[in-house]
C-alpha cells in the first residue's frame, strides 16, 4: 500500500486543503535555507493542526536547527522527524537516545548505486527517504526539484527496512512511473504540486494523490459488482482496509519508539542501581559478525531498540 506524503506546507489553508484530498503525511520544513521554512510558532500551531485534521505531521530540519530538541518535546503531535542534512550516523544515533519516543527518518542523497551503501552506517534510523543529490555548491541537501535514476531502488534494502520513501522531482506526471520503476512504499512530493515556492496547487495536489486511489480501484479490478452500490461499498471497504494497514504501520513505528525509551529507562535505572550490563547479544553487532556493541544505544541489549520494528511502514514522499 502506498501512503503520500505532501511536504513544504507553509499556510493552515493548504494544510486543510492537502488533507482533505486524502494526503496521509504532511512535511512541515525546519530549515532557514529553504524557500518554504516555517518559524518556530507557525510550525507549532500547524503541526498540531495537522494532528486535529488526522494527518501525520512530520518535521524536516537538520541538527544545526536550533531549537529542534526543544521542539520535539514540547509537541507530541509531531508524528516524525526527517533528518535531511550532512547527519553523520553517529550523530543521528544521539539525536535517536536524546528522543526515544519520537521515530527518525534519515534523508540519504542519490546520483547513483554507491550511494545506496550510505544507508547501511545509519542502523539508529527507523526509516529512510532517498532524494536526489543537490546540485555542487547548493545551501540545503532537499528541496531542489531534481529526479535520479529511480531503478536503481527497485528491490533495494536496507538494514532490516524493505520500505522507504521515494522524493525528489515527483510530479503528477512522472510519479507513478516513479513507483514502477522503483518498487518505492511511499511517495514525498513538495515542489512537483506547487504553483511556486510553498503555494500549492489543490489540482496537483490531487491528482498525485489520485494515484492511491486508482490503486484501490485497481484491487477491485478482479470483482464483479451487480450495481453502483456494491462498487460504492467495495470502494469503501478497500479504503477502510488500507487506513487499518497505515494505522498497523504507525502503531509499528510508535512501539518501537517506546520500547526505545522503556528500555533507555531501564537502563538508567540499572545504571543507578551500580548493575552493569554485559556487551555481548547486541543484535547490531551479530548481524555484522563480530562481538561488542554495534555503538547506536547505551551498552548493553536491554538498551537496544529492537531492529526492523519499523517493517511495514509505507510512505510516498516528494519533498522537492
Amino acid at each position: 500500500m502506498i501512503s503520500v506524503k505532501i511536504c513544504g506546507i507553509t499556510t493552515e489553508s493548504d494544510l486543510e486543503m492537502v488533507v482533505e484530498a486524502g494526503a496521509d503525511i504532511v512535511g512541515f520544513v525546519l530549515v532557514e535555507t529553504s524557500p518554504r521554512y516555517m518559524p518556530r510558532e507557525k510550525a507549532q500551531k500547524l503541526i498540531r493542526r495537522a494532528a486535529e485534521l488526522g494527518a501525520e505531521p512530520w518535521v524536516v530540519a537538520t541538527l544545526a536547527v536550533p531549537w529542534l530538541d526543544e521542539l520535539v518535546t514540547e509537541i507530541p503531535e509531531i508524528g516524525a522527524v526527517q533528518l535531511h542534512g550532512k547527519e553523520s550516523s553517529a550523530q543521528v544515533a544521539s539525536f535517536v537516545k536524546k528522543h526515544p519516543l519520537v521515530p527518525v527518518i534519515k534523508a540519504m542523497g542519490v546520483a547513483g548505486k554507491r550511494d545506496l551503501q550510505d544507508a547501511e552506517n545509519f542502523e539508529a534510523a527507523d526509516a529512510f527517504l532517498f532524494d536526489a543529490k543537490p546540485p555542487q555548491g547548493a545551501d540545503r541537501e532537499g528541496g531542489h526539484g531534481r529526479t535520479f535514476d529511480w531503478s536503481i531502488l527497485k528491490g533495494f534494502r536496507v538494514n532490516d527496512h524493505e520500505d522507504w520513501t521515494l522524493s525528489g522531482g515527483l510530479t503528477p506526471e512522472n510519479v507513478a512511473e516513479a513507483v514502477r520503476q522503483s518498487g518505492a512504499a511511499a511517495v514525498d512530493v513538495s515542489s512537483g504540486v506547487e504553483t511556486s515556492h510553498g503555494v500549492k496547487d489543490k489540482a496537483k495536489v490531487e491528482a498525485c494523490v489520485g494515484i492511491v486511489e486508482r490503486w484501490v480501484l485497481g484491487r477491485l479490478r478482479n470483482r464483479v459488482f451487480y450495481s453502483l452500490a456494491e462498487l460504492n461499498a467495495g470502494i469503501i471497504d478497500e479504503k477502510e482496509a488500507r487506513r487499518r494497514r497505515a494505522d498497523v504501520a504507525a502503531a509499528r513505528r510508535v512501539s518501537t519508539s517506546a520500547v526505545r525509551g522503556m528500555a533507555k529507562m531501564a537502563h538508567s535505572s540499572l545504571v543507578l542501581l551500580g548493575v552493569r550490563l554485559p556487551l555481548q547479544g547486541c543484535q547490531g553487532a551479530s548481524r555484522r559478525g563480530r562481538r561488542g556493541c554495534c555503538g547506536t544505544h547505551p551498552r548493553g541489549p536491554a538498551a537496544h531498540r529492537p531492529r526492523g520494528a519499523a517493517r511495514g511502514a509505507r510512505w510516498v514522499s516528494t519533498s522537492a
